[in-house]
Formats: structure tokens, C-alpha cells, sequence
């Protein structure tokens, strides 16, 4: 019988589902021409193929697999039966290339563990015999090893020592040594930090190769360094007056000390004992020095609380300090030795200085709260056989407010003063009565007043205590057809006096405390020997309320009253009128109420003279009237004499500047400054100095600003603010006063 292909075709894969393992010729049926073929098994399944072979049985084949999970490193090679390598490069399923014959055995192994980062993979179901089916139940499972991050510690005598891996892991060091800080998974960066410093002593720890990444192998490289921090022992030095002070630490670190002071006197490891001594002491004079707080332990911070205290040995500077009402005051002598005063009365510098040595007393800080200005006086000078008592300081309250006066706007601007640079800010601007000719404040800086040419009254302001702004708070008549010219507030801050152009008169006003309001004194207006035809056009009363004193331009004089500080009421002097210059304008009188001063304006010069200070006369000074500084044509307008009474200070308005003056105390005699004249603005005319003496302001009638001016305690010299002159808004400034 002959079978088609088809049909052997068939007959044949029955052959092969029953005969998966044996040769053909044991299993038959012959003709299969399948001699010496060998049945393997599909890459799918159970079922197996037969594989030709040139000679001898058949056999069947399966091959071997399983699954890998937790790989991350890259190298892990498996092998089975010591043969047949497979790199793996991912988690999942695995097949070796190469069959096993059923019925032989299979050992998978790792022959290459993964690394970066390193790991230890391990098999399960790795050996066996292969049977009738494929072999994919090999389990493989990688890990991560974990490695340590160690230190070692070196130079630690402190406590407290905290160290930290990656912000954590705390790990506290007692001593010097090796120490485990972490244990990390292969592949993680490590950053090794002082999280604390120790102390008890104070050191510094610092870390050498403190980052890096874990490999295959514990970190064992990283040192940690600790030192000592250094601090300072220090102190003051008080009452050298002596040369040779020279003072030691711990026997050694010799440190001399030439003068009073602060002073580092070694710098010492923390943990150090120290003992500061005496080496040897000041002579010259001769002095004993002793040294309080001088022992101890540097500890955790800068030692400064040694005292050297000096005695015996030269003489003391001292003297007296008056109007003081503020705090922070200190004075200084020689640019070192401090001396904080809270309030008037006498004072000693600690410091002694030797005969023949030099001293030097100098304003360190100025008052706050209310701010001061304090000038000193005779504090310079070579130090004799007897304390020096002399020295003066005299406080003065700084000016808060300034107001000017403008003729042609009808109005007066208020500035506040920057007390420590002088400049001016503007407040605000209020109209007046019509051309105010003139201004003046109370003492108590509740009320300004001008006088108002144009309109025969006199306008009354109340002042903002907190800002310096005014407010219009009324009017004052002076009567018809008088012309206001110039105004004055008596020092006690009760009378308001007025100079009348027109009638030759004085008036004389009562301010009520509370509204500010005028009130005319019974007998006013008062006259003068020039009445009607008189022309008036300053007006001044002395510092003790006693005189009063006005010029009268027409005359040309000065004339002279007794001054009722409780009624207002004026009496003229038996011997008014004093002769003046031509066309007298602005007269002055001096702080201590000796010395009067007029500006001469046509003839370009200062009259001057003495005041009796039980009569009022006046007496010319010798070698007055005074000219030096005047340049040709210059017309002296009004006169400022600062609250020391040191400089007086004079405006030409024709020239545009400010002649300055110094005043001899005793004869009152005037002395040219270095440096004069100053230049103003156009038309120099109205002038002020602030209460504490520092700044001068001058009003420029033709430019309509206001100059402002530094003014030397020493010299008297005048220098310009920054960003003068201050435009204000108005055009002709006539009038100055300051709070």
C-alpha cells in the first residue's frame, strides 16, 4: 500500500507525540527513514522535534531559564554548568542560549556580580534535572550591599561635638578616635558636617574629604581635625598719666601702655589659664598701676573685662559745665580720655598728666534729648604745678524752627533745622498783613510776630510745637498811618516791642500767654528825642530785661531806655541820645548784656559800645567804629552776634556778603576774621544765628532765598551748608528769626 505525502505527514507527528525521548527505531513504524535522528524539544513547550544526526540514537533537549528581579547595578553575568555565560541588563525573564538534554543536569550560578552600584544576587531553583518539559522556574534575587562612612577624629579636648551624614545621623564624639557615622547602600553620596562645635574649650573642627559616593567598599578615608579657637584678653587702662606702664600675661607677651584706653593685652588659646600683671610701672611722673580682674580661663569669647587703675602722679583737668538739659554729653582730653557728664556743675578728667604736658578738652558727643550744642572754652593749654579748674563748657539748646519774613509776597515761611547739618526744610507758607518788614518768636516758640509796613498792624502766628508750622492767630494795630519798621521780643517773653517809621515812636504790646494776642501798654507809643520826624529802624532789649535800645537812621543815633520787664513801661536814659555812623540800622547787644553793636549802612562800618549796667549809657569802644573786612561801597545792613559772644556778624547787602568779627571779652573791641567776607546771595539783608551757635542763616532780598552757614566754634568762620542757598518760594526775605 502506498501513502501519500500528506498522509505520511501525518502519520509521522503521531510518531513524534508518542516517541519525544527515543530513537525512531525503537518506537517504530519503519519507514520513517529517521535513522540516527534525535528529538528536541520547541523553545514553547513539551512537545520536541527530531534533529537529524549522521550516526547513532535520536535524543531530546530543553533549555533553561527563569526570572531576575532587584538588578541595579550593570555586570551581573550568570553561568550554567560553569559554561554557557548570560549577561543580564534588566530585571525580567532569562533563557540560556544553549539546550540541556533531558535527563542531564543543569547548575545555574552567578559568575559576575553587579557593580556601580555593587550588589549580591543569589539563585533559587538554580539545579536540577532537566525533565520533558523547559526549564524557566531559576529565581535570581539582587540586592545592594551597604557599606560604612567612618571618621577619625583628632586634636578634640572640647565637648559637645556633634557630627551629621547628610544632614542626619547625628552621631555625638566624646574623644579622639575612629568613628562609624552611617551605613549607606552602595551608589549614595555622603556629605560628612559639623553640626555642633565643642566647647569647654572653644574649638574648631574641620573635615578633610568630607563628600564622595559609597563603591564596593567601606569609607574609611575622612579625618576630622580639631584646634582651639584663640580669643582675646583685654581691659581698659584709667588714670595714666606716667610713661613706661608695661604689663604682662602669664610672664611673658610684655605690652606697654603710653596713655588711658582700651586695649587687647594678648590673644591666648580657649582653655588657657592667664594672669595679667604689672611689669613694670609709670614714671614721670611716678604712678602705681593695679590690675583688677586679671586672672582667669579663656573660655568661649573675648575677655574684656580687666581694670588697670592708675593713681598718684601729675595733676587733674577739670572745670565747669553749664546749661546742660540733655543727655549723652561726653568731653574728651587729649583725643582719648572719655568723660561722660549727665548734667551742669563741675568735672575732673580721671587721667593725670605730668607738669609740662599738653591738654586738650574737646566736645566728643553732643546732648540728645532735647539736643545740645556745648562749646568748650579755655580747654587748651600745658599742664603747670596745680589741677586745672578753668575749663568751661556752656550748653546751648539747639534752634528747632526758623521763620522768615518776605516783604514783597505778604507772607512767612517756616523751616525746621536739621540739627546736625543746619540745613533747612521747608514747613510751610502763610500769608501776613501786607510787606512785613521784620519778624521775631517768644522764647518759648509759641508765637511770631512781623511788622507789617504795608498794613499798620502787626501779625501774630502760633507755632506748631511738633512740626513748626504756623498758624494766622490774628492781628495787632499799630495805629493810622504808622509804619511798622522793625520788632523786637523782650528775653522774659511777655512784651512785644515795635519801631514806628513814620511817627518816630516806639510801641510796646502785652502778649497774652495763652492766644498770643497784642495789648498796648499803658504810655505807648512811646517817643524819642526825635519824635515825629524821627525814623526808627531797630529795636533790641538787653539780656537782663533792664534796657532797651533803638536806632534812629535820620538822627543819626542811638537811643536809650530803662526797660519795666513787669509793666512794659519805657523811661529814656538821662544820657540818650549816643551818637552813631550815618543811617544806623541793625543794632545787637552781646550775650552778658556789656557790648552794643550798630550797623553803620552808609558808611560801610560797626559802631560799638560799652554798656553801664547800672545806668544803661552807652560808651564808645576804642577804635570804633570798626571797618576791616568792608569792601568799597558797602552799606552794613543788620548785625547777629553768636550766643558764646565770641563773633559778631554784619551783612552788606550792596556787596552781597557777610563781614565777620571777633569780640575781645574784656574791651568788647572788634578783630577782623580769617576768611572774611563771605559770600551771600543778591542783596544780603536780614541775618540770624540758631541758639546753640552752629549755623547762621542770612535772607537774600534780591534772589529770594536764604543762605545757610556752619559757623567754627573756634574761628568763627563761616562755611556753606550743602544745597545752600534754600529756595523757599518767597522773593524778598526781610526778616529772620529762629525758636
Amino acid at each position: 500500500m502506498h501513502l501519500s505525502d500528506s498522509r505520511f505527514a501525518t502519520l509521522r507527528a503521531m510518531a513524534l507525540a508518542v516517541c519525544v525521548g527515543a530513537t525512531v527505531a525503537a518506537c517504530g513504524p519503519a519507514g520513517l527513514d529517521g535513522a540516527g535522528d534525535t528529538i528536541t524539544s520547541s523553545s514553547g513547550g513539551g512537545n520536541g522535534s527530531i534533529n537529524g544526526g549522521s550516526s547513532g540514537g535520536s535524543s531530546v533537549s530543553y533549555t533553561v531559564g527563569g526570572s531576575i528581579s532587584g538588578v541595579s547595578g550593570s555586570g551581573l553575568i550568570l553561568a550554567n554548568n560553569s559554561g554557557d555565560d548570560l549577561a543580564i541588563t534588566g530585571n525580567g525573564g532569562f533563557t540560556f542560549s544553549n539546550s540541556v538534554a533531558s535527563g542531564a543536569a543543569y547548575a545555574v550560578t552567578i559568575k559576575s556580580q553587579p557593580s556601580n552600584p555593587s550588589q549580591i544576587c543569589t539563585v533559587m531553583d538554580g539545579a536540577g534535572t532537566v525533565s520533558t518539559v523547559n526549564v524557566n522556574s531559576v529565581t535570581v534575587s539582587c540586592t545592594t550591599n551597604f557599606y560604612t562612612v567612618g571618621v577619625t577624629v583628632s586634636g578634640l579636648s572640647g565637648s559637645g561635638l556633634v557630627l551629621q551624614t547628610n544632614g542626619s545621623n547625628n552621631v555625638a564624639v566624646t574623644s579622639g578616635g575612629n568613628y562609624t557615622l552611617a551605613t549607606l547602600e552602595s551608589g549614595s553620596n555622603y556629605t560628612i558636617t559639623v553640626m555642633t562645635q565643642p566647647t569647654s574649650p572653644s574649638q574648631t573642627c574641620t573635615i578633610a574629604n568630607d563628600t564622595g559616593m559609597l563603591t564596593n567598599a567601606n569609607v574609611t578615608g575622612i579625618a576630622v581635625s580639631c584646634s582651639n579657637n584663640n580669643f582675646t584678653i583685654g581691659g581698659s587702662v584709667t588714670g595714666l598719666s606716667g610713661n613706661g606702664l608695661v604689663l604682662q600675661t602669664n610672664g611673658a607677651n610684655n605690652f606697654p601702655v603710653a596713655a588711658s584706653g582700651s586695649y587687647v593685652f594678648a590673644t591666648l588659646p580657649s582653655g588657657t589659664a592667664y594672669n595679667v600683671t604689672v611689669l613694670s610701672q609709670p614714671a614721670n611722673p611716678a604712678q602705681t598701676c593695679v590690675v583688677t580682674n586679671g586672672t582667669g580661663t579663656v573660655t568661649n569669647a573675648n575677655t574684656a573685662s580687666l581694670a588697670v587703675s592708675c593713681t598718684g602722679g601729675g595733676n587733674t583737668v577739670g572745670g565747669t559745665v553749664s546749661n546742660l538739659t540733655g543727655s549723652g554729653l561726653v568731653l574728651q582730653d587729649n583725643g582719648g580720655d572719655n568723660l561722660p557728664v549727665s548734667a551742669s556743675g563741675a568735672f575732673t578728667f580721671a587721667t593725670r598728666l605730668p607738669n609740662g604736658a599738653a591738654y586738650a578738652v574737646t566736645v566728643k558727643t553732643q546732648p540728645s534729648g532735647p539736643a545740645q550744642y556745648c562749646s568748650v572754652t579755655n580747654g587748651t593749654g600745658t599742664m603747670a604745678t596745680a589741677n586745672i579748674t578753668n575749663v568751661t563748657v556752656t550748653c546751648r539748646t539747639d534752634g528747632r524752627y526758623a521763620f522768615v519774613s518776605d516783604f514783597n509776597s505778604s507772607t512767612v515761611a517756616a523751616f525746621t533745622i536739621d540739627f546736625l547739618t543746619g540745613s533747612l526744610a521747608l514747613v510751610n507758607t502763610t500769608p501776613s498783613d501786607q510787606n512785613p518788614n521784620a519778624i521775631a518768636v517768644t522764647p518759648n516758640g509759641e508765637f511770631v510776630y512781623t511788622a507789617n509796613s504795608g498794613a499798620a498792624d502787626v501779625s501774630i502766628f502760633a507755632v506748631n510745637a511738633a512740626t513748626g508750622a504756623l498758624s494766622a492767630a490774628g492781628t495787632a494795630a499799630t495805629g493810622a498811618g504808622s509804619v511798622p519798621s522793625a520788632i523786637a521780643v523782650d528775653p522774659s517773653g511777655n512784651f512785644v516791642l515795635v519801631t514806628d517809621s513814620a511817627g518816630g515812636t516806639l510801641l510796646v504790646f502785652q502778649i497774652n500767654p495763652v492766644s498770643g494776642a497784642l495789648t498796648q501798654v499803658p504810655g505807648s507809643p512811646f517817643g524819642t528825642p526825635y519824635s515825629p520826624a524821627g525814623h526808627p529802624s531797630s529795636v533790641v532789649v538787653d539780656p537782663l530785661d533792664r534796657f532797651s535800645y533803638l536806632t534812629d537812621q535820620f538822627a543819626p543815633a542811638v537811643v536809650g531806655f530803662t526797660f519795666n520787664a513787669t509793666s512794659g513801661d519805657l523811661t529814656p536814659l538821662a544820657s540818650s541820645p549816643f551818637a552813631a555812623g550815618n543811617n544806623p540800622e541793625g543794632a545787637s547787644i552781646d550775650p552778658s548784656g556789656r557790648f552794643v553793636y550798630v550797623a553803620n549802612e552808609t558808611d560801610g562800618n560797626v559802631s560799638g559800645w560799652t554798656v553801664d549796667s547800672g545806668t544803661g549809657a552807652l560808651t564808645a569802644i576804642a577804635g570804633s567804629p570798626f571797618a576791616a573786612g568792608f569792601t568799597a561801597g558797602a552799606n552794613a545792613g543788620v548785625t547777629a552776634i553768636d550766643p558764646t559772644g565770641q563773633f559778631l556778624y554784619v551783612t552788606d547787602w550792596v556787596n552781597s556778603q557777610i563781614v565777620a568779627f571777633t569780640i575781645n571779652q574784656a574791651t568788647g573791641a572788634l578783630g577782623s576774621i580769617a576768611g572774611t567776607p563771605f559770600g551771600a546771595g543778591g542783596g544780603a539783608f536780614p541775618l540770624a544765628i540758631d541758639p546753640s551757635g552752629q549755623f547762621l542763616y542770612v535772607g537774600n532780598n534780591f534772589d529770594g532765598t536764604v543762605s545757610m552757614y556752619t559757623v567754627n566754634p573756634n574761628t568763627g568762620a563761616l562755611t556753606a551748608v550743602p544745597g545752600s542757598p534754600r529756595i523757599y518760594g518767597g522773593t524778598s526775605p526781610t526778616g529772620i528769626a529762629i525758636e
